[in-house]
């Protein structure tokens, strides 16, 4: 499979998205793809399926949805989504969170490190 690395961050790394500004034509489904950036999905209305890998995951309103890099991804809308996608690559994540997420910036066993998951 010769699938296509799609990367629409802007030079920030960095990007929120408004996902009800985008004028989606339902029913709309994305191609398969494998963005090299993380993404934090808020939806607050609308129905929808991302296909992550080989997992399929049915969204609705009040779902919040994270993936991380060089996963492939596909996307499908039955209902108009309203909501955001924040985007953001490992360099912005590693440059304004160098020790990670948390209350002792990396001192807490509550911390979200930045590791290559495999």
């Amino acid at each position: 499979m010769n699938l296509p690395v799609f990367s629409y961050i802007d030079n920030d790394d960095f990007a929120i998205i408004k996902l009800h500004d985008m004028g989606l034509k339902m029913p709309y489904l994305t191609p398969i793809y494998r963005p090299d950036y993380y993404t934090l999905t808020i939806i607050q209305g609308g129905k929808g399926t991302f296909v992550v890998g080989d997992h399929i995951y049915e969204l609705g309103p009040q779902h919040v949805f994270m993936k991380q890099p060089d996963l492939y991804f596909s996307s499908g809308w039955t209902e108009s989504p309203v909501g955001y996608s924040i985007s953001f690559t490992r360099f912005f994540f590693e440059k304004y969170f160098p020790d990670g997420i948390g209350a002792n910036s990396g001192k807490s066993e509550h911390t979200i490190p930045v590791k290559e998951i495999s």
